[in-house]
């Protein structure tokens, strides 16, 4: 499910998308 969505986001920006990882791990931390 996270692969969708980093790939998703992968299409944004570079910026964007190094951050939507970011936060993607923080969540599955949590």
């Amino acid at each position: 499910e996270n692969i969708k969505g980093i790939k998703i986001f992968s299409a944004v920006s570079p910026g964007q998308h190094i951050r939507n990882i970011g936060e993607d791990v923080v969540a599955n931390q949590l």
